[in-house]
């Protein structure tokens, strides 16, 4: 018997994106029954204004935290203490950020998808409260691994929401508009950071948090129905989910070890390398024998999907360790303010924004992989270019150097 406001949603996500991958997006026509249960009629104007309001808030929560921390970065290590643990209060929140998405997308398909969204933002706020009460960089990296779960938990909820409660010719726009958060995120955070941080304290950049947060948590709870699957059985991969976060631990531990508490060519960096190898081949090992795998490998037997995967892999790295870095280094080594390291990482991510939007029509009416691969050269020339700076660099230089990169990532 299917309880009253639940909609059912027969395919799963990772079967829901093969089937996308395998017949090209090309679903606006088919019946209700072809398209798996999702609605082919629009919502009413008012529900839909609450679904995306909501949702819209709470992305660009989230959005607005990785820019708005990477400027006031400096100054919280300048009042906390803990220089070598710097890159820590980013790493945390990746590493529980990626380790929570399959892991939660799943649980939200087959118990619910709003309690699990609300769940995830509730996670989120209690994070931001956390962070900024922080008294030592221990505590806050632990409080930013809080907020990365409740992101995690909100990123792949809020998308399959999306494609539940809209009809098919809907989603590539509503996407649109969700991806275009990150950009306003880009340009708002740094300048909303650099002003927090002169004008009240570093630590209202978590409490800004909370304003944004009740208003997505109200706009979510009136707008949105509750939706899960109800064609299978409750199957969790709980193996492959801790294999998964055991071996993306161990390589992060590697790197950011190697250079500061051990030696590049020690025993200790060598084990912890050989460790995340093993855990890589044992996680592929339990994936593929998985009745519901977190992570479905036959996925990447698709080639648009691996190479994608791979290039978004590359420009992540890149990505995280320009706005992580470049403030510091503008604020530390060349002694320069807030508003300094704000307008470098305006360098980057300025063009990187302007030139998403040119790639995205280039890449359509010229060719895909073209583009592709001209944005990764710019970009492997940018990096080089980032690798000659020194306590002699101006600010300028860096933003030079640094929009390089942007262009290209």
């Amino acid at each position: 018997m299917k309880p009253e406001g639940v909609t059912e949603s027969p395919s799963s996500p990772s079967t829901s994106i093969r089937t996308a991958a395998a017949e090209g997006g090309a679903t606006s026509m088919q019946s209700p029954q072809a398209n798996g249960g999702f609605p082919e009629s629009m919502p009413s104007r008012r529900t839909s204004l609450l679904i995306i309001g909501g949702l819209l808030t709470g992305l660009l929560l989230a959005a607005l935290d990785q820019t708005i921390v990477a400027t006031a970065g400096p100054t919280i290590i300048s009042d906390l203490g803990g220089l070598s643990l710097y890159a820590w209060v980013f790493s945390a929140y990746i590493l529980t950020q990626t380790v929570a998405l399959p892991g939660v997308g799943k649980l939200s398909d087959l118990y619910g998808r709003r309690k699990f969204l609300v769940l995830g933002l509730v996670i989120f706020m209690g994070g931001s409260i956390l962070s900024g009460a922080s008294q030592n960089i221990d505590e806050l990296i632990v409080f930013r691994g809080i907020q990365g779960v409740g992101s995690g938990a909100f990123f792949p909820i809020a998308l399959a929401i999306v494609g539940v409660a809209f009809p098919p010719g809907m989603r590539g726009k509503l996407q649109g508009i969700f991806a275009s958060v990150f950009g306003v995120a880009a340009v708002v955070g740094p300048s909303v950071g650099s002003y927090i941080v002169d004008a009240i304290n570093w630590r209202w950049i978590f409490y800004i948090n909370l304003p944004l947060g009740v208003v997505s948590f109200a706009l979510i709870m009136l707008g949105v129905k509750e939706s899960r699957n109800t064609s299978s059985r409750p199957s969790i991969d709980i193996l492959g989910v801790s294999t998964l976060a055991s071996w993306v631990v161990l390589l992060i531990l590697g790197f950011l070890d190697g250079g500061t508490t051990y030696s590049w060519y020690s025993w200790q960096e060598a084990a912890t390398f050989a460790g995340s190898a093993v855990l890589f081949v044992v996680f592929l090992l339990v994936e593929r024998r998985a009745k519901e795998p977190v992570i479905p490998l036959d996925l990447f037997k698709i080639r648009t999907v691996s190479s994608c995967s791979a290039v978004a892999f590359l420009r992540g790295v890149a990505f995280f360790a320009v706005i992580s870095f470049i403030p510091l280094f503008v604020q530390a080594a060349l002694g320069g303010s807030v508003n300094d390291g704000r307008n470098a990482l305006y360098g980057f991510l300025l063009p990187l924004i302007v030139m998403a939007i040119i790639g995205g029509q280039l890449a359509v009416r010229l060719n895909y992989r073209g583009v592709i691969l001209a944005g990764l050269l710019i970009m492997t020339v940018g990096v080089f270019l980032l690798t000659g700076i020194s306590q002699t660099s101006t600010v300028l230089d860096i933003v030079e150097r640094s929009a390089v990169m942007g262009l290209g990532a």
